[in-house]
């Protein structure tokens, strides 16, 4: 199976960082926190998309501190994170109806199923952990945004650069247009969900692919073999078609104090990768957000995205609107929102592009070419097992 690596960073303003918001400074926060505290990180948003809507608890140690004159960086022990699980979580509509979730994966809660946000109401998070501390967050109002009117794309051969490796991978660059209305504030937020074919479903690593069949569904592993080298993998086309998926991690936010009721053309929204040559299906997505969530998000984009800290995946924050309801003064992390999305799919044939590999997309992801089972082995290829990163039904908007 496929190994990944996740870090989670906090940037921590002192006082002589200055943060531009709306109309005056966003003041920075004063924050005391001992290395190795367990800190609460929490992720949700709710929308007005008939989508699952589902909040994310989990706990984290603090790591090791990197400090300069002006920032001082807080890692978190990336081993340490683990899922908070047997939670009470509720989301309270207008402050008067309750909505329970269910723990629908360790540390994943999930609102009842046909649960959609409106327009207008008011949303607040509050939860109970296992050991008994309560937690609520500030009441978010979902404010509705204008359209995504349409989106093109150009391809740009230095797209996105690496550090690490000193050179450029190429991309998709995809703009869209849209109209900001004339009698609001508006605070926007935008993120993309992107679907890559993918001809590979398995590898294993000093194994090999078997595949049971359960009667309506089967199920497959890998099983160890200690006549094979530690390092030999075996990779496994798919019995059927799949999809890998894959989230925008870059913070994109903007608000109209200078272009209130002014048409926007040309947004950067998605820098798509070139992967491979395959077509592809972007879901381009326009969060309408809150005076308080793009705060929030401006804080942590100056913190991470201009200051060239940022390294592998989105960092948390230095402060959220999630607070202990006993114990004001515990530091929590993450942000409670409530959004209403204009969503447009955008497909890409990238025949615009050039340098791509064809069913290329497991090659950029593992950096190396598969390697075939050779050998009497009962299975050559491997059934698609549907996840947050890879779905074996034709995405809605696929061709």
């Amino acid at each position: 199976m496929f190994l990944k690596k996740y870090h989670l960073y906090i940037l921590i303003l002192f006082s002589g960082i200055l943060l531009i918001s709306l109309q005056s400074c966003v003041e920075p926060y004063s924050i005391n926190i001992d290395s190795g505290t367990s800190i609460i990180l929490i992720e949700g948003n709710i929308t007005d998309l008939p989508e699952p809507q589902t909040i994310t608890l989990s706990r984290s140690n603090l790591g090791k501190y990197k400090s300069t004159d002006k920032v001082t960086s807080i890692t978190f022990d990336s081993a340490s994170r683990k899922p908070l699980i047997n939670a009470k979580v509720e989301v309270i509509v207008n402050g008067k109806e309750t909505f329970s979730l269910n723990e629908v994966a360790d540390g994943t809660y999930q609102l009842p199923d046909g649960f959609i946000g409106k327009v207008g109401n008011s949303y607040q998070l509050r939860f109970k952990t296992s050991e008994g501390a309560q937690y609520e967050s500030n009441a978010e109002i979902m404010v509705k945004g204008p359209d995504i009117k349409k989106a093109y794309d150009n391809f740009n051969q230095k797209g996105i650069y690496d550090p690490v490796r000193y050179e450029y991978t190429a991309t998709n660059d995809v703009y869209i247009d849209y109209d900001d209305p004339v009698s609001d504030k508006n605070f926007y937020k935008w993120d993309w969900v992107l679907w890559e074919e993918q001809y590979w479903c398995a590898t294993c690593q000093q194994g090999y692919y078997v595949l049971y069949d359960l009667g309506n569904r089967s199920y497959g592993e890998c099983i160890q073999d200690p006549t094979l080298n530690t390092y030999n993998f075996f990779d496994y086309p798919c019995m059927d078609q799949a999809w890998d998926i894959f989230y925008s991690t870059k913070i994109n936010i903007s608000s109209d104090i200078f272009t209130n009721g002014q048409s926007q053309k040309g947004k950067l929204i998605a820098q798509i990768p070139l992967n491979q040559s395959n077509a592809c299906l972007v879901a381009l997505r326009q969060n309408s957000i809150t005076t308080g969530a793009y705060r929030y998000y401006k804080i942590l984009q100056d913190q991470t995205q201009n200051t060239g800290t940022l390294a592998d995946s989105p960092p948390a924050p230095t402060a959220g609107n999630v607070k202990n309801i006993n114990n004001p003064d515990e530091n929590t992390f993450g942000y409670f929102s409530a959004s209403s999305v204009s969503v447009l799919k955008y497909y890409m044939n990238r025949q615009n592009t050039t340098g791509g590999r064809f069913n290329g997309l497991f090659l950029s992801i593992n950096k190396r070419i598969p390697n075939l089972p050779v050998g009497n082995y009962p299975h050559s290829s491997a059934t698609c097992v549907p996840s947050k990163y890879r779905t074996c039904s034709k995405p809605l908007g696929w061709p």
